[in-house]
């Protein structure tokens, strides 16, 4: 649901976006996604990895909706997330009383108490597009329901829902 509601020029952003980060983590996934299109493509792994970030961001949009790349697009969707929009995951940590390192969360700190979350949730209403901030709430209840298990409860005491900040109609 969430990357069907991205417009494509954000789809297309996140792709770019999953190839940029240059860290060994990073670098690994690449690696995965990167052998999974080789295959759809019927190319060799080695000529995709020599292409451009755009050229390799150009072929994954293409072809993202193509089966064996679902468990690929949380991926893409939490990187385009955390590097892109950065400022509302520091905004809902830092006004939820989650402590956090420029928006990485500290150890197990996680959010305890309701209002906290609402404090936030909040505050990403008064600073932020609808859209984005549905982006980033729909992104934790389906990818870290575990972690924010408050998070619905919050999100209906603010009189919203990830839905609704979509432009999706609730039916």
């Amino acid at each position: 649901m969430l990357w069907k509601a991205m417009p494509p020029d954000a789809q297309q952003d996140a792709c770019r976006c999953f190839f940029e980060p240059s860290d060994s983590a990073s670098k690994e996934g690449q690696k995965a996604l990167l052998a999974e299109l080789a295959k759809v493509l019927k190319f060799r792994l080695v000529f995709l990895q020599r292409q451009t970030l755009e050229a390799k961001a150009k072929y994954l949009g293409l072809h993202i909706d193509t089966r064996g790349f679902g468990g690929f697009k949380e991926s893409l969707l939490r990187n385009w997330l955390f590097y892109r929009y950065r400022p509302l995951l520091i905004c809902l940590l830092s006004e939820s009383g989650i402590p956090h390192e420029d928006g990485l969360i500290a150890g197990d700190a996680a959010p305890s108490q309701a209002t906290s979350l609402d404090s936030g949730v909040k505050a990403l209403l008064a600073k932020f597009p609808p859209k984005d901030v549905g982006l980033y709430l729909g992104y934790l209840l389906c990818a870290e329901s575990d972690s924010w298990q408050e998070l619905p409860a919050a999100l209906e005491r603010c009189a919203t829902s990830v839905p609704k900040l979509l432009g999706i109609t609730d039916k």
